[in-house]
């Protein structure tokens, strides 16, 4: 196993008053669990504010958890101190979803792709440098540029590049196509896709697109207000979507085959807040199949197939 999230949760104060006093939390996670595979992608998928980046972010500790476990490779990094981490970030990276604001803009590019592993001790080499622009699909000369000077697909290429430059083998990926052009998209999950062939690396996709992460997803992972609603292996996800909320997801997803237009219905309503989310499910408010028992008590999670969870009183 790659890595095990247990229980994750990822609470942020709300300060107030001239002494900031802490007088509630945002549960940005609220005990979010899930396994990845070596070599294996898991989609993260939800709508915006869901906590989708806030995982991302707690799985390579650049934020430190409220609570649950992250183990990799069997060790709990959940809890490791600064100094700790230096190790788990050689194998960890992160591809952000801005392609421009990710990239010191004072920097060349090759100053950029070394930085990680003249961090790590590594020293700087021109060569390796040079190498992964190849990789990447950029030329040699790309080097001496700055990223202002790249379109927003070069410049992720950029960051793509500055993520595998220290060699990790897990790349947590935080909608790293939101900000391009349809046609760029495809070249990136490409690049993607051909990467982890080559260098064996393991995927946490985050995106809200699932037309983009049926393309690059092994299993996809349904998010709804800090909590996941429902996994399952993406073609069995698609073919049989259990939960409301992933049934609702789906309907909206646009297509040029007739077939396959099901009224792009939006989801009615607003989610509920983070801040105080209501007992029972928290989809209740907007799910057309509500019933009095989901408005009730915890709402267990549960293997209903192989590989299949569901979060719904629906399905137990």
């Amino acid at each position: 196993m790659m890595l095990e999230v247990k229980d994750l949760k990822m609470y942020f104060p709300i300060k107030r008053g001239l002494l900031r006093r802490t007088i509630g939390y945002v549960e940005a996670v609220d005990g979010v669990s899930f396994s990845i595979d070596r070599g294996e992608t898991l989609g993260l998928v939800g709508e915006s504010g869901c906590g989708k980046t806030t995982v991302g972010k707690c799985v390579v500790r650049l934020l430190r958890p409220t609570g649950g476990s992250i183990l990799s490779d069997g060790h709990d990094i959940a809890s490791l101190s600064t100094k700790a981490l230096k190790a788990y970030r050689r194998k960890t990276q992160m591809v952000f979803q801005d392609p421009f604001g990710s990239l010191n803009p004072r920097m060349t590019v090759s100053d950029i792709i070394a930085e990680g592993p003249v961090i790590m001790g590594e020293g700087r080499s021109e060569e390796r440098v040079s190498e992964l622009l190849d990789i990447v699909g950029l030329s040699k000369e790309a080097g001496s540029r700055y990223p202002h000077e790249f379109s927003g697909g070069q410049r992720q290429r950029i960051g793509i590049a500055r993520a595998v430059a220290v060699n990790p083998s897990f790349l947590v990926c935080d909608e790293p196509v939101s900000a391009l052009d349809v046609s760029i998209q495809a070249q990136i999950i490409n690049l993607l896709e051909d990467l982890q062939s080559k260098l064996s690396l393991s995927y946490l996709f985050v995106a809200h697109d699932l037309s983009v992460v049926r393309h690059i997803a092994d299993r996809i992972s349904v998010m709804y207000i800090g909590q996941v609603m429902e996994e399952a292996p993406t073609e069995e996800l698609f073919a049989h979507p259990l939960h409301p909320y992933t049934q609702a997801l789906f309907s909206s997803i646009p297509s040029l085959d007739p077939r396959m237009r099901r009224g792009l219905n939006p989801i009615p309503g607003e989610p509920p807040s983070p801040v105080d989310p209501p007992p029972g499910c928290r989809f209740a408010s907007r799910c057309p199949k509500v019933t009095p028992q989901c408005r009730e008590g915890k709402i267990g999670y549960v293997n209903v197939a192989d590989r299949h969870w569901v979060r719904c009183v629906l399905c137990y």
